[in-house]
């Protein structure tokens, strides 16, 4: 585990417990996941990794018109949903401004720099909300 995953994973088991602590660690956490961008879809994402996300979206009732995917990262889950159900509105917002460039860069969804804790968007605006691998 290099020195960025065990920060990741301190942060997370921190603010978990503590959620107060997250405004304290919010701006070297989002660092750590810009410099992590390039090679996070080649080292992380993977479809097996995703398979519980899948089932968990197959089993759904309904199709959903809007989908919101916080945490986004690189965007796989966010381009997992637009494959699942082209006709959707699809976006994806994370902290991490790298994250964001590279999620453009591989999807056709739409991509924001939000910050979980204060979302941009109105309440009841989405039909599925996802989240994987996020605080």
């Amino acid at each position: 585990m290099t020195r960025a995953q065990r920060f990741a994973r301190l942060v997370t088991v921190a603010v978990v417990r503590a959620p107060f602590l997250w405004r304290l660690f919010r701006g070297r956490l989002t660092r750590n996941f810009d410099r992590l961008a390039p090679e996070w879809e080649a080292t992380r994402v993977s479809r097996e990794r995703l398979a519980p996300m899948v089932a968990a979206l197959e089993s759904l009732p309904d199709v959903p018109a809007r989908a919101l995917d916080v945490g986004t990262g690189t965007g796989a889950v966010a381009r997992l949903l637009s494959e699942l159900w082209p006709g959707a509105e699809v976006i994806g917002v994370d902290a991490s401004p790298g994250m964001i460039v590279e999620a453009r860069r591989l999807g056709r969804e739409r991509y924001e720099v939000a910050d979980a804790s204060v979302l941009p968007f109105d309440d009841a605006s989405f039909d599925l909300v996802t989240l994987n691998n996020m605080i």
